[in-house]
């Protein structure tokens, strides 16, 4: 009987854990998506307080493969991608993980179109952001961009 009383007090601890566990995680994972959406509409604004979403010695590798250091580095980065001006540019954000309470990735895609050469195109990017949590505030530690090739033959 003592047994059994105990094992379903425990059951009810662990699920009460749980329960509280995915609820902390959905409402992170639901500030992650508001704050990373802030952070896209800055950068298609050309808003320099974006950067803040960027830790200071964050890496950014952009779809060519180049590596951007720091602050410093991606702004210029973020300069570089204004030079190739793009319009109907859209992100949709594929999955947020928060692997630790101050680790998380998101993973999203962007598309949009531009002008390369004379030549217009569409274009689709695949981009996984790691994140960390200090002071109570996201950073964007690492960012990868991937571009996606469209489909090949019929």
């Amino acid at each position: 009987m003592k047994t059994s009383l105990f094992s379903a007090i425990l059951f009810s601890a662990f699920t009460l854990i749980g329960q509280t566990a995915l609820a902390q995680t959905n409402t992170e994972t639901a500030a992650i998506r508001s704050w990373v959406e802030a952070g896209f509409n800055m950068y298609l604004a050309g808003d320099p307080e974006g950067m803040q979403h960027f830790a200071e010695d964050a890496l950014f590798i952009d779809w060519m493969g180049k590596r951007w250091n720091g602050k410093e580095g991606i702004r210029e980065a973020l300069k570089a991608d204004a030079e190739m001006p793009s319009t109907d540019v859209r992100m949709d954000i594929l999955d947020i993980r928060v692997l630790a309470p101050a680790v998380a990735v998101v993973r999203f895609e962007i598309h949009g179109k531009s002008v390369m050469n004379g030549q217009p195109f569409e274009w689709t990017g695949l981009n996984t952001m790691i994140l960390s949590k200090a002071s109570g505030s996201w950073l964007i530690e690492y960012e990868q961009s991937t571009p996606v090739a469209p489909p090949q033959g019929n």
